[in-house]
């Protein structure tokens, strides 16, 4: 059997062993609890089938209108347009 490799497995082996050894203890990055979390209202709209090339004016209307009473667009998935707004 060839020396050279039992040698090297062996001395990766004790090398590894001693690294870990040498490190101590390993933690896991923490982070401090948020102050509040407020819970959010969602919301999500499909536009009325049928609009054609209204559907744009339709989906920036409703943004606008929903902006105005504190709703937030979150984004458009498939043609359904979702909103979020802190709870009331």
């Amino acid at each position: 059997m060839n020396l050279k490799k039992l040698i090297v497995p062996t001395l990766c082996v004790l090398l590894g062993c001693a690294g870990g050894a040498a490190m101590g203890s390993v933690t896991a990055q923490t982070f401090p609890e948020p102050a509040t979390i407020r819970p959010m209202q969602q919301e999500c709209i499909e536009p009325p089938s049928g609009l054609g090339r209204n559907r744009l004016d339709f989906v920036r209307d409703e943004v606008r209108i929903r902006g105005e009473h504190g709703w937030e667009l979150v984004g458009e998935v498939l043609g359904t347009v979702c909103f979020k707004r802190p709870a009331q």
